[in-house]
């Protein structure tokens, strides 16, 4: 049975590469990793589209996660 502190050992970043200025991507990373263990399959024009993404993909994580 998961603990529900595991929900803290992940996290969603949002990068903007700043050569692309209308490139916004979600990340999700696990503690303890330095690469993220999912990412957006396609960039964003805005930081607030990538963010309403990511926290859906992020749910669908821990949902997985949690099953």
């Amino acid at each position: 049975m998961q603990n529900a502190d595991d929900d803290n050992d992940f996290s969603l970043a949002l990068n903007n590469p700043a050569s692309h200025p209308h490139a916004w991507y979600w990340e999700i990373y696990r503690l303890g990793r330095k690469s993220p263990i999912q990412r957006s399959p396609k960039s964003f024009r805005t930081m607030e589209a990538a963010n309403v993404a990511g926290k859906a993909a992020f749910r669908r994580l821990m949902n997985d996660f949690h099953s």
